[in-house]
Order: C-alpha cells, then structure tokens, then sequence
C-alpha cells in the first residue's frame, strides 16, 4: 500500500493533471507523513524484536559465565580431592607392601620350627620328654605370663622362646654349669601342647 502511495505521489509530480492541480501542497505533505509514520512504526516493532533477542542474549551469556564460575569452583574442588585420594592411593600402595611384607615373614615363620628347647641333657630315665615338658606347663600356668623373649644364643631366624625354671633331674650342660639361672627355652604350651614333637640333637622341634 505504502508503495502504490509512493507510485502516486511520483505520478502527480512528474505529470500533474487537471484534476490534481487542485492538490494542495498540504495533501502532499499529509500522505508523505502517513507513509514515514507507518514505516516508523514498522521499524520501531523491529527495532524492539531486536532488543529482546539481545536482552534474551545477555541473559543467556550471564547464565553461561555463572554455569563456568561454578564449574570452575567444582573444577578446584575435584582437583584437590584427586589430589588428596592419590596421596591416600599412595599410602595404602606403601601400606599393602608393607602387609605383603610382614605376612610372608609370618608365612617363612610359620614354616619354620615354633618349638625350641637349647642346651638340655639327658633327661630322666623312663619319662619321655614330651610327658615332662607338658606336666610343667600344665603345673606352671602361672609363670607362662612372662613376657615372650628371644634366646640370647639363639640365632637371629630362630624360633621365639619363653624361660620357664629347669626341672628338677635336669641339668644344664658344663658350659652353662656357671650360669646364675637355670633356664631352659621353650615356647608357650598352646603352641605345642597335644602335638607330636620330636627330639633333633640338642634341639625340640614341632612336627
């Protein structure tokens, strides 16, 4: 419509006619003022599509620069805690080696003898030597809390003992006819008591 106002306009001015001359110029500046109202009005509807899609805009890159904020703050957060798990990754790696370490000792240990009676003579005749060595601990419970110690003349794989006081009709061996203490070592009775042990040489060893 605007157009054909515009085609009409430029009609009356390139070739006026009879019945135009009566025109006035203020028709003329009446219709040019509808046309310019109409496009103002068409360019200001525009104009306001604009500023909400860049409103829309702005509100979306707030958005996304607090989403990146907070990632960012999360971001942190997980980083210090990967760093903390893989200290506490790195502990528990020393840790187990450490466990591995100790249960293959215990497992050697365990396959060595656990029983061990050093420096004993020929005990009385008629008794064998498990039935002594089990009558005194079932006699001495009493002394069996002594704490668990290691032979002074023990080797440093051997076998954990206990003192427990020699009998009466054992001796020790003339070497040892000088020591303050008569002892012998041998280990706690929940160890051997009711198992098989054989003598080998001057040593008791658990089977």
């Amino acid at each position: 419509m605007a157009q054909n106002q515009k085609k009409r306009l430029s009609s009356q001015l390139a070739s006026p006619s009879k019945g135009d001359k009566s025109c006035s110029q203020t028709d003329l500046i009446t219709i040019v003022e509808a046309c310019m109202e109409r496009h103002r009005h068409y360019f200001e509807s525009q104009f306001s599509c604009l500023e909400e899609i860049g409103r829309g805009s702005d509100a979306l890159l707030s958005s996304i620069q607090s989403n990146m904020k907070d990632l960012k703050a999360d971001l942190s957060s997980l980083r210090a805690r990967v760093d903390k798990n893989t200290k506490l990754a790195s502990l528990c790696s020393t840790r187990i080696d450490q466990l591995e370490a100790k249960l293959a000792d215990i497992e050697d240990r365990n396959r060595r003898p656990n029983l061990a009676c050093n420096y004993m003579a020929q005990c009385r005749k008629g008794l064998p030597l498990s039935t002594i060595l089990k009558n005194i601990c079932l006699k001495q419970q009493q002394m069996l809390r002594s704490s668990w110690i290691r032979w002074g003349l023990l080797v440093r794989s051997g076998p954990n003992v206990l003192l427990l006081p020699l009998p009466k009709g054992w001796n020790m061996k003339e070497e040892d006819s000088n020591s303050s203490s008569s002892m012998i070592g041998l280990l706690a009775p929940h160890v051997w008591i009711g198992a098989e042990i054989n003598i080998a040489g001057f040593g008791l060893t658990r089977t």
